[in-house]
């Protein structure tokens, strides 16, 4: 996975750890063809009520194809992110 966090990049490998502390930019993206598990930690409950006001029961056990996400997906992130006092502050990574 490769991350930036404040203007800093790091790429990182299965069980290494990265600190992105609340209030700094931060993002991430997934390089590896056969995917990612990520354990996040936070402190408080923002995010995690965020986290769950935006997510959807499964529809099948395992994992859905690889996708975009649709106008109405990304107006509600947005619209919880604003909510919750989580800032989006830039494109996703290239």
């Amino acid at each position: 996975m490769r991350f930036q966090i404040n203007g800093h990049e790091r790429v990182v490998g299965a069980g290494e750890t990265v600190i992105a502390p609340k209030g700094l930019p931060h993002t991430y993206r997934v390089d590896s063809a056969e995917g990612a598990r990520t354990l996040t930690v936070t402190r408080g409950s923002d995010f995690e009520t965020m986290v769950r006001l935006a997510s959807r029961p499964a529809e099948r056990p395992d994992l859905p194809q690889p996708g975009a996400p649709t106008p109405e997906m990304i107006a509600t992130l947005t619209r919880l992110c604003a909510e919750y006092g989580i800032d989006i502050v830039g494109p996703p990574m290239g």
